[in-house]
């Protein structure tokens, strides 16, 4: 009733090859994924531990005094200048404050 079926090889591996290739892009794409989802969370970890170790060193840096050896006017150590705009203390030798302003 039916006539005899001819397999054409060549379109069937071909087929085949296309099906396997796309299950390994899926996969890697997939593993891929989960890999930056690791990272991001050990990122996230590290950063973390980065911001604590930097407000300890803020700490630290806070409790530093300038020197106040010899004071001159107004309280300011000598060699110091006040920044008029932010009222930060620079050393002599900085010409404009982190603020912008210059030293006047």
């Amino acid at each position: 009733m039916y006539g005899k079926v001819v397999r054409d090889w060549p379109v069937t591996l071909a087929i085949f090859t296309a099906g396997v290739s796309s299950v390994l892009l899926v996969v890697t794409v997939l593993f891929g994924f989960a890999q930056l989802l690791d990272n991001t969370e050990a990122t996230a970890a590290y950063l973390k531990q980065i911001g604590e170790g930097q407000a300890e060193i803020i700490k630290e840096i806070k409790q530093i005094s300038l020197p106040t050896n010899s004071e001159g006017k107004n309280g300011i150590p000598e060699g110091y200048w006040k920044c008029s705009q932010c009222g930060k203390l620079n050393a002599s030798y900085v010409g404009t404050c982190s603020c912008g302003k210059n030293k006047e």
